[in-house]
């Protein structure tokens, strides 16, 4: 059987290469053809002092690491925005997905930062937010953190 490997630095939000490779077969990369064990060393050798050494790993312990570190740098909290910035990111592309719940009406960008991150805008009460989250973040638990950040 056949595993996905690849190179990856905690923290980062991408790997650096990967391949397929079985059972006792040379890792290599299929760009350049070179084999993990080289482009490891020459990584290592460059990284920046005090940062987190590349490491072969199967790809898929990798993602869920890739996948906190776009959290990390790509969410966060809500901000408050003009009316006219709701309706401009309303109408330049259809929204992906456009519920009311609890009074709170939310919309996110069929467009996404990454991974499973997009933009995502709600209004209540005639005032308007934005918040880049993950998509696995249920439309009630976004209800409930702008009722609760702004209207508490």
């Amino acid at each position: 059987m056949k595993t996905h490997y690849c190179i990856y630095q905690t923290g980062n939000t991408h790997i650096e290469t990967a391949c397929l490779a079985g059972e006792g077969e040379e890792l290599k990369s299929p760009y350049s053809g070179e084999t993990f064990d080289a482009l490891l060393e020459d990584l290592n050798a460059k990284r920046e002092a005090g940062s987190p050494a590349f490491q072969i790993m199967p790809l898929e312990e990798a993602m869920p690491l890739i996948e906190e570190a776009q959290r990390a740098k790509y969410c966060g909290d809500w901000q408050e925005i003009t009316e006219d910035d709701w309706y401009e990111s309303l109408e330049v592309l259809p929204p992906e997905k456009w519920e009311t719940v609890r009074g709170v009406n939310i919309f996110r960008m069929c467009e996404y930062l990454t991974g499973d991150i997009t933009t995502h805008f709600a209004r209540l009460r005639g005032k308007f937010f934005t918040r880049n989250c993950s998509t696995s973040e249920t439309y009630e638990e976004l209800a409930e953190q702008v009722a609760a950040k702004w209207f508490a």
